[in-house]
């Protein structure tokens, strides 16, 4: 049989598996997985990646399956990077990822089709959705195929925001320990948020995490507690910034009154420029993590998240997604005398 007629596969309405079908592929599943060698191409950018994973056995009555992951990315043959993530499985049908450290990626899976090859071996699609590690939307589909000869091999083909494929086999029926900094980032405690009164002496010290561990504390936050005139402040050194903004919340259109969007309107010694408003318009706000807000560019693609670190005082702090430039803390024009560079 020629490998063409390998990879020929039945022509079938798309369907999801029975309950008692991934009952019986679940233990086909559990192992340690690792990527094909070899160097990938996103146009004229060479990409090596050495990618693993484990997925765990469900324990006791349970039906979830664990699992972690961590991927060596070489770019152009210099510019490394190590990125991690967990996840979890209820019953094989969908599927929540995580990552970890200061990673952004957030992925959901569900099955969108199971048939069998004209060999006899099963496979299994999801399609995979939500953030990437840079924060970028990102979609591809995970096509599991299972052989009757015990031999199992997954292809991930990434369509956003990057189109590349990927080629895993399962190495091992039993799971692998991942590398030492997996471990670590893995292990990571949790983020202590500053006091209010360090907040408000130096909020450009407040990072990104330690920003959303404190909204966290003080949830729910809506566009009223970033409203208002606020003085820039750049970086932890707390450098002041000609630019000031303006802060409108604006209405979800729904029947409540706590708008959850803000239009941000960015003045340069005192002449107001162009506004640039968040993901969709106002009234249609990406909110993310501590109930902060995500700006996006006119392609989707994440470009900074602004985020209340202080919800009485009305302070709020602007972190870039990329690019040389720190954050920014914008603090209401009433409030900059307590800052510790006025002292």
């Amino acid at each position: 049989m020629t490998d063409k007629d390998e990879h020929t596969y039945e022509h079938k309405t798309v369907t999801s598996p029975p309950k008692e079908v991934m009952d019986k592929l679940g233990k086909d599943f559990v192992g340690h997985w690792e990527s094909v060698s070899g160097t990938k191409w996103i146009g004229c950018i060479p990409l090596k990646v050495d990618y693993k994973f484990n997925i765990y056995a469900p324990t006791g009555d349970s039906d979830v399956y664990l699992d972690e992951s961590e991927a060596d990315v070489t770019c152009c043959f210099c510019n490394k990077m190590h990125q991690c993530s967990t996840g979890r499985s209820s019953g094989g049908m969908t599927r929540e990822e995580i990552g970890l450290e200061e990673s952004k990626l957030r992925l959901s899976n569900r099955v969108v089709d199971y048939t069998r090859d004209n060999v006899g071996s099963q496979l299994v699609t999801y399609q995979v959705s939500g953030v990437d590690y840079e924060g970028q939307q990102a979609s591809r589909q995970n096509t599991f195929r299972f052989s009757n000869f015990g031999d199992a091999t997954m292809t991930s083909t990434t369509t956003t925001p990057h189109a590349y494929k990927l080629e895993f086999k399962k190495v091992s029926r039993v799971p692998k320990p991942l590398s030492d900094r997996f471990l670590r980032k893995k292990e990571l405690p949790p983020v202590t948020p500053p006091s209010l009164q360090v907040i408000r002496r130096t909020p450009g010290k407040v990072s990104r995490k330690e920003a959303v561990a404190y909204a966290e504390t003080v949830l729910p936050i809506h566009g009223g507690h970033a409203e208002g005139c606020k003085v820039c402040f750049y970086g932890p050194r707390q450098i002041p910034c000609p630019a000031c903004i303006y802060v409108i919340p604006c209405s979800t259109g729904e029947p409540h009154d706590e708008p959850g969007c803000i239009c941000p309107i960015i003045f340069c010694f005192g002449a107001p420029l162009p506004p640039f408003v968040c993901s969709g318009g106002c009234g249609k706000a990406d909110r993310g993590p501590g109930e902060s807000w995500i700006f996006r560019d006119d392609k989707g693609v994440e470009s900074c998240q602004c985020a209340v670190v202080d919800k009485e005082e009305g302070i709020i702090n602007c972190y870039p997604t990329a690019g040389c430039f720190g954050h920014c803390s914008f603090v209401p024009i009433a409030k900059v005398g307590q800052l510790s560079v006025c002292k």
